[in-house]
Order: structure tokens, then C-alpha cells, then sequence
């Protein structure tokens, strides 16, 4: 099932929230453990598992779901609110990570005094999850806005990577200097995704979930098809990015366009 859509349509949402709903009762004999497992927020808000042996292991007698939050953990046993003592062997405690926040841990500067950390104070983006503009010769993967709830993430990634690639070896062609996504094509892609994010679940500002900044602003998914991705991807660098180059390659340019090649988009002299 494509889980994409389900993000954007309420009436697919709610037909496939029934039926996990109907799987849980079916494979949860306990009615109160049912209640516990059951979600409050409209499915495809967080993360979606698929696993065959998760509510078949809740049912086992030696396996216990306590969702009381724990007050305190001691020598060998874990305490919650309500003073109850639980002995335990081995604690696996698990501690998340900063999911929203990218490269703000690196002080990365940029052309005229920009500053990342600066840039990003009010939640990460980037030009296709890769490039910021002002921030010349930069690239990365795995930036804002390319995760992928609905399909493969490595995948993803080996897009990127490919679309880098070709960025670099225009820029090694025509001899340049730096490279860097235009502001004309950084706006652009900004606004269209902001209206796709406007349609999912996940900008309602009621659920909150690791998709999310702490202001509440959704950095991490993709609100699209693995397939615009890669279509999205498929544009030449010099359709968004800017080459600067020395001024001698700028005759060359030159010269080539009175002999009939095709121009060199996005190019501008060093001054």
C-alpha cells in the first residue's frame, strides 16, 4: 500500500485507520491492554509499523505493557508515579535523538556573514533536502523534508547523492569556482513545499511527533511519491544553481555561444 497518499487524504486515513483499528481487537484479546495500544491521534500522524509479531507478543503471559510514567530508576528496579516498584534484570533505556536539527550541531558560515544557525532559527530547509542558498559549495543528504514515510530512505539518499554528482561535474566542467542553489529557486521550491505540507496530517498543530521542530514546524518527511522525488531531481543543476567562474572562463563562455553551442545557464563572472 502507498503510504503517501494516506498522508494528503482524509477519506484513505480514515479507511485504513479502520482497519488497523479492526487488526488490533482481532489479534489484542485483552480489552483494557486494546485500550492502551489503541492511538489517539488520526493514523499516519507518526511513523506507521509493520510488524506480523508485536500484538501476538503483548498477548503472552510473561509480557507486561505499563504505560504509567516511571518516577525514578534504582538498583535493579524501575518505580512509577503511583509508587509501584517493578525488579528488573536489564533496562534498555532508550533516549531519542535531535532529529530536527541536521547540521545546527557544526557552525557552518557562509558566503557574507551568514550563519546556519542563524538561518535556521526558525526550522531547517533546504533546496531538495541538499543545498541552502548563501552557503556556496555546500551540499549534504539526508537534509529537511526527505524523509520518507512511505517508501525507501537509503533510496532516497542514492538520489541526492546522484543529483550532487551531477552538480559537481558541471561545475569541474566549466571550470568554476563555487556552485549554489539560486534564491530564485530556493523560494520557489520553499513555497511549493510548504503548500504540500499544508495538506497532510502532520501540520495539524494538535498532534506532535518526531516529524516536527520544537516550534512545531514539520522538518523531517516528504510530503510527496518517491517518484516526484526522483522527477523533481531530474532537472539539470543549471535550471537552480548559480556557477561562479574566473574571469577567464567567462570569455570562453562567450565564445561558444557565437559559435552556436548551447548557452551555459546560471553562470556569473568573478568580479
Amino acid at each position: 500500500m502507498l503510504l503517501s497518499p494516506v498522508a494528503r487524504s482524509s477519506a484513505l486515513r480514515s479507511s485504513l485507520q479502520w482497519y488497523a483499528r479492526r487488526n488490533l481487537r482481532r489479534q489484542v484479546c485483552d480489552e483494557e491492554l486494546a485500550q492502551k495500544l489503541m492511538p489517539s491521534h488520526p493514523i499516519g500522524t507518526k511513523r506507521i509499523v509493520f510488524d506480523n509479531e508485536f500484538y501476538s507478543t503483548l498477548n503472552k503471559k510473561n509480557v507486561h505493557l505499563i504505560t504509567e510514567p516511571i518516577a525514578s530508576v534504582g538498583s535493579g528496579e524501575i518505580k512509577t508515579k503511583s509508587g509501584t516498584a517493578i525488579e528488573a534484570d536489564v533496562i534498555i533505556f532508550t533516549t531519542g535523538f535531535k532529529a530536527s536539527d541536521f547540521l545546527l550541531s557544526i557552525d557552518v558560515k557562509g558566503r557574507d556573514g551568514h550563519s546556519l544557525k542563524e538561518d535556521w532559527a526558525g526550522g531547517p530547509q533546504a533546496f531538495m533536502g541538499l543545498a541552502v542558498h548563501c552557503y556556496p559549495n555546500l551540499f549534504m543528504i539526508a537534509g529537511p523534508n526527505t524523509f520518507n514515510p512511505a517508501g525507501s530512505n537509503p533510496d532516497m539518499k542514492e538520489l541526492q547523492i546522484a543529483y550532487i554528482s551531477k552538480c559537481l561535474r558541471w561545475k569541474k566542467q566549466i571550470n568554476a569556482r563555487t556552485i549554489e542553489v539560486s534564491e530564485d529557486a530556493a523560494n520557489k521550491y520553499r513555497a511549493w513545499l510548504d503548500e504540500r505540507l499544508e495538506k497532510t496530517v502532520w501540520s495539524k498543530p494538535e498532534y506532535s511527533s518526531w516529524y516536527k521542530n520544537e516550534s512545531g514546524k514539520v522538518t523531517n518527511p516528504w510530503p510527496e511519491s518517491r517518484r516526484m522525488f526522483k522527477q523533481k531531481l531530474q532537472e539539470e543543476p543549471k535550471c537552480s544553481f548559480c556557477c561562479v567562474v574566473e574571469a577567464g572562463i567567462q570569455q570562453l563562455v562567450q565564445e561558444r555561444e557565437r559559435k552556436g553551442d548551447k548557452p551555459v545557464a546560471g553562470v556569473a563572472e568573478n568580479v
